[in-house]
């Protein structure tokens, strides 16, 4: 369904928050905006997950981006997939992130709901709405990530050659870069099991 190729700053904050980062670059999801009272409660623990693996990506990647955008790449391929598999656990709840225009391939493997998000939403300019749903059993929330602040380093128009060298290293397929701080950049994603 995906070609390969993922986000890195986003990889490295989102994808790293590797996140979102918001449009002062200091958040990295695109909205903060708290599930209401009303939010069914399997709904609202799958938004929390999707949280937790986006604070916990941004945290991460946020400490490694001190070391330059090299180093943040390096935590983005080396430490993102085992950061979702830890949330996972952690939570009991599936989590992941993916973009349209995918830097690291193993974030291409998403539900078929998420791609139907961003078959819909793909070209929204931020902030992209929430999704917060649920299907029988399931219940599901997906949180887009923005391009703007912090994930310009490695994601936007003008990312420095020595940043695309180093993406390109790592990334060979890559397709995440050329968004503008507008741009929905992708999404973290979390599907729960509701009794």
């Amino acid at each position: 369904m995906r070609s390969p190729a993922l986000v890195v700053v986003a990889s490295i904050v989102a994808s790293a928050g590797l996140l979102a980062c918001d449009r002062d670059g200091a958040s990295p999801t695109a909205s903060q905006e708290p599930p209401s009272a009303s939010v069914d409660p399997c709904v609202a623990r799958a938004e929390a997950a999707a949280r937790t693996l986006g604070k916990a990506l941004k945290t991460r990647l946020l400490a490694s981006l001190a070391n330059g955008p090299e180093a943040a790449l390096r935590t983005c391929a080396e430490e993102a997939q085992t950061i979702h598999r830890r949330v996972a656990e952690e939570t009991g709840v599936r989590v992941g992130r993916t973009a349209t225009k995918l830097r690291n391939p193993a974030n291409a493997d998403a539900p078929q709901w998420v791609w139907a998000y961003l078959r819909q939403h793909g070209a929204h300019p931020m902030p992209a709405p929430l999704l917060r749903e649920r299907e029988g059993a399931q219940a599901r929330a997906l949180l887009p990530l923005g391009a703007g602040g912090v994930c310009q380093t490695c994601h936007g128009a003008a990312v420095s050659p020595r940043v695309r060298e180093a993406i390109a290293e790592r990334y060979p397929g890559d397709e995440a870069v050329g968004f503008g701080s507008e741009e929905l950049r992708g999404v973290l994603w979390a599907e729960a099991d509701c009794e």
